[in-house]
């Protein structure tokens, strides 16, 4: 049985088998003795050399552990990005392969007046112009270091970054891989 949300995607699986000359692919919940599962449904129709349907051709997936795993994987995500949101410091992700920020939390927006895109945007360069220029070589040392470490190094450095006043903020920068 459908779930009541789902009636309308029974109501077209049954339509589409009715019209026995097309194939099809739907996704649907349905109530079981065990509770609610998510099923893909796939059918083609099988026809002779004349056109005609001789029989359908169908599969079942049952998808309810991929859903759920997908579901988990997504509040994980939700609370380590409501986490980051609230923490007082900086927090980045970053893809070491592309030299780009996957992500940003509020910080480093606030710290340096550029939101998260132009961050990401400014490329290497244009983020490297943000710290004192005393810095930049140091800076860009430790991200080689990083390159070279291994998953259980913890690397830090401080260096100075430009406010958006102009300013100079103190950074300490706690990186592992």
């Amino acid at each position: 049985h459908a779930i009541e949300e789902d009636r309308s995607v029974a109501k077209r699986i049954i339509k589409n088998l009715q019209k026995l000359h097309q194939s099809f692919e739907e996704q649907i919940r349905i109530k079981t003795g065990n509770g609610v599962h998510d099923l893909k449904v796939k059918a083609t129709a099988i026809a002779d050399e004349n056109g005609t349907v001789q029989r359908i051709v169908g599969v079942d997936m049952d998808l309810t552990d991929i859903v759920q795993a997908q579901e988990q994987l997504e509040q994980s995500r939700h609370w380590l990005e409501e986490t980051a949101k609230a923490s007082p410091d900086a927090i980045t992700i970053y893809d070491l392969e592309k030299k780009e920020p996957v992500y940003l939390n509020n910080c480093l927006a606030e710290w340096t007046g550029k939101t998260p895109e132009e961050l990401v945007a400014m490329g290497i360069e244009g983020r490297l112009q943000l710290i004192h220029a005393d810095d930049r070589l140091n800076l860009l040392h430790f991200n080689e270091k990083i390159n070279a470490a291994d998953n259980s190094q913890l690397l830090v450095i401080e260096y100075r970054l430009y406010r958006s006043n102009s300013s100079l903020r103190w950074i300490r920068n706690r990186s592992k891989v």
